[in-house]
This record gives C-alpha cells, structure tokens and sequence, in this order.
C-alpha cells in the first residue's frame, strides 16, 4: 500500500505544470546607438502563466501597448512610464499565440516587440486591435480639438513672442506665474515642470494669464 501511495504521489508531481516564471523586459533610451528606442529582448518567448515586467531603464515616456494578439484574445495596454526605475506587469493566463506591441510615442521609431506564449500564431490566427473591444490605446489618445488647435497656436505664438522679447523684458516676466508645461503637438499633455513631449519636443509653459485667456475663449466657443 505505501508503494502504491509513493507511486501515486511521484506521477502527480511530474505531471503537475512548471511553476509560473517572470521575465522582464527593459524599456531603453539610447542616443548614441543606431537604434534609440527598444525594447530588450524585442521578442520573448513563454509559457501560459508566465508574467513579462516591463522596466524603466532610465528617465524618459515609454508604454506598452499590444496592437495585434490571437483572436479573441485581451490586449494590454500599460500606463506611461517616465522615471527610471519604474514598471509594469502583465501575466499572460489567456490565450496562447503571438502577441505585438509597441511604445506608443516612439512607435514610429521602431520601438515594437513580440511576445510568443506557447505555440506561435499564425498570420490567419491573428487579429489586430480594431478587432478587440478591449483595446483601449486609441482612447488614451485622444487628437485635439479644432478650437484646442486654435488656443494652442495662439498659446505657442504668445510663448515665442514672449521668447524674442526676453532680454528687455525678463522683469516683467518673472512675475508671472507658470501653471504647467504642454506639449507643442498636444495641449493634452501636461506636466508640472518643463521636460519633452512623447514627440521628443520640448514642452511651452502656460501661464497664469494665460489660462484665464483660454477659459475667456472656451466660454466664447460655448455660446
């Protein structure tokens, strides 16, 4: 009986499934390589269960944000990353295949991987993120308004003025108050202190005065 027991025991815990690993993927900023934004690995290959942490290398704006995965399956999608240090995780329990992703403000740069869980898709057992009612990355990113675009100009143009007149005028300046950072291309993308846009711009201060001009101009726009 207990060489039964000891045969039954020795089968269940080789047949048990391995214990869920983490991996981690760096998120990078190299100005002095070839390729300034990466992932590292770009492609990674696990097992279902498994958890990937995605990690700040230094300070910079980076996500992950899954565009395309095996059909039916939910795409991630991580919040902006800015500080070295930083991270994200996401465990891969759903449904096994390919899934590519991107850093959403430096897509355009190549910033793109690959996770592979389990067995690889094939191209026909893919679907994009149009096709996932889960995927939220296109409404995290929302395109500015007409009358936004306006403000924003008139905001860039004030701040360029206030630019050419800065050695008559520093005085004055330094009494104003600033209320925060935005990006060029964003209004959107605030910050409380000056650094770059997902763009890689740098980011124009709004001032006191003018946010009061900006809500005299929404109220204008509301009648």
């Amino acid at each position: 009986m207990k060489k039964f027991l000891l045969t039954v025991a020795t089968i269940a815990i080789f047949s048990s499934p391995a214990m869920a690993e983490e991996y981690i993927v760096k998120m990078v900023t190299d100005k002095d390589a070839k390729k300034v934004y990466y992932f590292e690995p770009e492609v990674l290959k696990i097992q279902p269960g498994d958890t990937v942490k995605w990690v700040m290398v230094q300070d910079d704006i980076h996500n992950a944000v899954a565009d395309a995965g095996p059909k039916g399956a939910e795409l991630f999608s991580s919040p902006m990353l800015e500080e070295k240090g930083q991270s994200w995780s996401y465990t891969f329990d759903g449904k096994e295949g390919t899934y590519s992703y991107h850093c959403h403000p430096h897509a355009a740069m190549g910033m793109k991987g690959k996770i592979i869980v389990g067995k690889a898709s094939k191209p026909e057992e893919m679907e994009g993120s149009s096709g996932h009612g889960k995927h939220s990355h296109g409404e995290k990113m929302k395109m500015p308004m007409k009358h936004d675009m306006k403000d924003m100009k008139a905001t860039m143009g004030h701040d360029m003025k206030e630019k050419k007149e800065h050695d008559h005028d520093e005085s004055k300046k330094e009494d104003r108050k600033i209320l925060y950072w935005v990006a060029p291309m964003d209004p959107n993308f605030r910050r409380d202190k000056p650094g770059k846009s997902p763009m890689g711009m740098d980011l124009v201060p709004v001032y006191e005065d003018d946010k009061g001009k900006e809500e005299k101009h929404g109220d204008d726009h509301s009648h």
